[in-house]
């Protein structure tokens, strides 16, 4: 009987090794950015929570809203706030018509962000997202989820539901 436990508990022991050795050799996540251009600037919003993206269309104004609210649009026949992501990090004060719309939805809401390029989608490795530097500046730092490092460029990484929060 003794025997029957002791090589019991080695087997149980070099499957919980095998267990872990096969943890550490598993492929890193891979995540899809889509990324765009805000002025001179590069950021992604991760696209499980981008619905589309789509061309400069008509916005329809409402009054007395924040200056990085542009108004509404209408996307799939569903009326959504426009926010000029330019004003909102900081990057400028005069609020301005993007030329492309990322549609984002994180969850319930959803929203038109604004942007300067025709977005992209880019792979990364979810391990290389980084926390937002410290020496950013404090409007662009709130929105932030990270930033990493593609083809030589910094991009940052929009946390999609505090922009549709605010």
């Amino acid at each position: 009987m003794a025997g029957q436990a002791t090589s019991q508990g080695v087997a149980e022991r070099a499957a919980r090794l095998r267990a872990e050795r096969h943890a550490e050799h598993r492929a890193p996540e891979s995540l899809a950015l889509v990324t765009f251009r805000l002025g001179n600037e590069s950021y992604a919003v991760p696209a499980d929570h981008a619905r589309g993206i789509i061309a400069r269309q008509a916005i329809v104004p409402i009054p007395s809203t924040p200056p990085h609210v542009l108004g509404v649009t209408s996307f799939r026949g569903e009326i959504l706030p426009v926010f000029d992501l330019k004003v909102m990090l900081g990057l400028s004060q005069q609020p301005a018509t993007p030329e492309y719309f990322v549609i984002a939805r994180p969850g319930a809401d959803s929203a038109a962000l604004g942007c300067d390029s025709c977005p992209d989608i880019v792979q990364v490795l979810a391990d290389d997202i980084k926390p937002p530097r410290s020496t950013m500046a404090s409007p662009t730092a709130h929105y932030l989820q990270g930033h990493v490092v593609v083809r030589g460029g910094l991009i940052g990484v929009l946390d999609v539901n505090k922009v549709l929060q605010c």
